[in-house]
Formats: structure tokens, C-alpha cells, sequence
């Protein structure tokens, strides 16, 4: 029955027939390994068996796109930071959570702030704000990107972050967590959410606190769009340019 699971809906019998393949190609030399391995990576929806399937293909010469395998959003606009000194800006309103305009400018915590472009490169999505821009302590950034989507769908959209953080889909907060520097984790966090037709507008709120402490540094998020098994849901086109029109957000 195994082989027959290397697309089934549940992710741990994927992953039986991901490793029987994973162990087929270890065992096979040239292109029949590549051939497995390719194979295997198909159904691969575990980080760990990526990472092992990923290093032996590029070890052989082929070109593996990780972000596009996982359906990580790599392109977003950004803006802040704005204040969250005494972690008071986490249930704060500011402009972005009313309205995305791109063009707009606002007062921000040291000085004015406007939406610009950043783009990560990280294998694994991970958009690493206090390394890319900078690490405000006692801030928070909003960072919005667009997922135009085929049809009316389900998804999981599915991120990781060491910081208290918001999520809205098309003006609809549909999950939030107040707690800082808990550790961090591929699909750390997994919330269902229903897209639209074409342009779906997404908005992260990422907040850091003012800890000192080494081990609270860290100020960054990775987000992705997949389905209940893992694999990635690929959008039309993926673009943070110009996020769909949205309603108020509640």
C-alpha cells in the first residue's frame, strides 16, 4: 500500500512513502537515484526529508526551488516600525490594520514610515526583519502581500515566528497571539482560511518586545499557502505590488 501514498491527504502516510523512496535512492547511483529522488520530493511535505531530498539533488546537479515546493510567500511590502513600547501597539489600531494604501504615508515611531518592497531569498521563507531592515526594540511592522488565487478554496495558511504577531485575509483578522520568544518552527502556526477568486490581500502584524537577552533577538516571520496535507497551494501569480481592495477591517 505504500507506494501508493506518496500523495495521500494525510501527511504521515506520505511521509512512509516519501522514506521508502528516499531509502530506494540511496541505495541507487546516477540518474536512477536523481529519478528518485525527484520522485520522492513530490509527496515530501515534512521539512526534515525536504532538506535530505533537496541537498542530494543539488549534490547532483539539479536545481531545486524550496520556496516554491512549500509555497512560501517571498515578496512583500513593509512598513514601520511603528511603537510598541511596553507592548502596548499589539491591540493598538494603526493605520494599516484600517486601510492598505500603498501610496500612504503616517507617522511611525521615529518619524515618517511609507510601505516599501523587501523580498526574501531564505530557502524556507523566512523574512528576517531585524536582520533586512533593522531590529526596533519595543516596535511592531506591518508587511502585506498578495495571493491571487484560480477559484473560491480552502487553505491553511501556515507561519512561524518568535514574536507576537496578527493575521488578516482580505480584512478579516482571522488569528492572533500576544506572546514573545516562545521559539520558532516551520508551520509553527496552522489557520483554515477561505480565499476568493483571484486577488486574496494578506497583512502580518509582527511585533518585538524590549528583552535584552540573547535569546530575544530574533524579529522575523515565514508564511505559507498550502492544503490540510502540507503541500503547497500555488497562487496565480504572486506579487506584493498591488494588494486586492479591501473592507474594513473588524
Amino acid at each position: 500500500l505504500i507506494p501508493g501514498m506518496l500523495l495521500d491527504p494525510s501527511p504521515d502516510f506520505r511521509r512512509d512513502a516519501v522514506q521508502r523512496l528516499i531509502e530506494q535512492a540511496v541505495s541507487a547511483n546516477g540518474d536512477q537515484a536523481v529519478q528518485l529522488y525527484a520522485t520522492a520530493m513530490t509527496g515530501a511535505v515534512h521539512e526534515d526529508q525536504v532538506r535530505k531530498i533537496a541537498t542530494a539533488l543539488k549534490t547532483a546537479g539539479e536545481e531545486v526551488d524550496i520556496p516554491r515546493h512549500f509555497g512560501f510567500l517571498t515578496q512583500w511590502k513593509i512598513i514601520g516600525p511603528f511603537d510598541n513600547k511596553d507592548g502596548k501597539g499589539f491591540s493598538i489600531a494603526y493605520p494599516p490594520e484600517t486601510k492598505i494604501d500603498l501610496s500612504a504615508e503616517y507617522d511611525g515611531q521615529l518619524g515618517k514610515v511609507k510601505w516599501e518592497s523587501i523580498t526574501t531569498e531564505d530557502d524556507y521563507g523566512v523574512l528576517d526583519i531585524g536582520k533586512q531592515i533593522e531590529n526596533y526594540k519595543g516596535s511592531l511592522m506591518y508587511s502585506t502581500a498578495t495571493w491571487r488565487s484560480e477559484q473560491d478554496q480552502s487553505v491553511e495558511i501556515r507561519l512561524g515566528t518568535p514574536n507576537a504577531w496578527k493575521l488578516w485575509v482580505n480584512g478579516e483578522l482571522v488569528f492572533e497571539r500576544e506572546e514573545y520568544h516562545r521559539g520558532t518552527r516551520l508551520d509553527q502556526y496552522k489557520v483554515p482560511v477561505s480565499l476568493k477568486a483571484g486577488p486574496n490581500t494578506i497583512l502580518m502584524k509582527v511585533c518585538q518586545n524590549e528583552q535584552e537577552q540573547s535569546w530575544a533577538q530574533r524579529y522575523q516571520f515565514q508564511l505559507r499557502v498550502c492544503d490540510r496535507s502540507g503541500a503547497a497551494v500555488l497562487p496565480v501569480t504572486q506579487s506584493a505590488a498591488s494588494p486586492a481592495p479591501q473592507k474594513e477591517i473588524r
